[in-house]
């Protein structure tokens, strides 16, 4: 027999468990398919990287040599 189970919103530790208490049945294969959800914050880090790969291939990509040329820069000295 064959079962499929979806389980929302769970973390590593409860699919930890679950794994556990799977393992302790002898004869039983199991198969957990952690799938990520990225939250809003995660996907704008994802995008402005994106932006940035781009600027860097289109050459628009300001870069500093060092920290002080980068703190000139930022706060106009």
């Amino acid at each position: 027999m064959n079962a499929t189970v979806n389980i929302e919103n769970a973390n590593n530790q409860v699919l930890d468990t679950i794994a556990s208490v799977l393992k302790s049945f002898k004869g039983i294969k199991f198969n957990i398919d952690k799938q990520v959800d990225y939250s809003k914050i995660e996907k704008e880090i994802l995008e402005a990287e994106k932006e940035l790969a781009q600027q860097r291939k289109n050459g628009t990509l300001k870069t500093y040599a060092t920290t002080e040329e980068m703190t000139k820069a930022i706060f106009n000295d």
